[in-house]
């Protein structure tokens, strides 16, 4: 069976093993321990160091992506100087005010 992405075909079995090997890859890296994950998490995060904004039920917090702590929890620099520790939470970038508009 051929899947058809822009013109570009794609093989399932291919593609199948190549998630695969990639899924036993990060397996073996998550048995070693969380850090080297993390690592390239965080080597490829989008917007690192942008403003976020983020929803915790009742409460919104808005501050700097600053990275993920150990346990994987996002670390937020707040405008305090504070560094929140979230856990769990509906999390949004915020877009520069002087961003240029595209049309």
């Amino acid at each position: 069976m051929i899947l058809r992405i822009v013109s570009f075909p794609v093989y399932a079995t291919y593609t199948f093993a190549a998630l695969s090997d990639a899924m036993v890859h990060r397996l073996r890296e998550w048995q070693a321990g969380f850090a080297s994950l993390r690592a390239a998490w965080l080597a490829r995060a989008a917007g690192l160091g942008g403003e976020l904004r983020v929803r915790l039920g009742t409460r919104e917090l808005t501050g700097r992506f600053e990275g993920l702590d150990d346990d994987g929890r996002l670390l937020l620099g707040c405008v305090d100087g504070a560094v929140e520790t979230i856990a769990a939470g509906e999390v949004f970038p915020v877009a520069p005010a002087t961003a240029p508009v595209r049309r």
